[in-house]
């Protein structure tokens, strides 16, 4: 049986090859979602569109939340401003 932190390990890795950027984070979210699939946890989203994963353990077991952003600081280039400038 894998520890906690195989299992992490990998995830985290996918987690971060998924680019993402302000209002651009559909590959991180498709990501999570697939993930989610692959591990068969429950996955919805909030009003404000974070991903909610919810992992069943056992009721005497102290509760863990983690929170992450989706997204990384990121820029779009819209047009060219000559040679070299953009």
């Amino acid at each position: 049986m894998k520890t906690g932190l195989e299992l992490l390990l990998p995830i985290a890795e996918r987690l971060m090859r998924s680019p993402a950027a302000p209002y651009h984070e559909q590959a991180a979210i498709d990501a999570v979602l697939e993930i989610c699939a692959e591990h068969d946890l429950p996955v919805r989203a909030d009003p404000f569109g974070n991903l909610l994963v919810h992992l069943n353990r056992a009721p005497q077991e102290r509760p863990m939340v983690l929170a992450a952003h989706l997204d990384h600081p990121g820029f779009v280039i819209e047009k060219k401003h000559g040679r070299g400038s953009w």
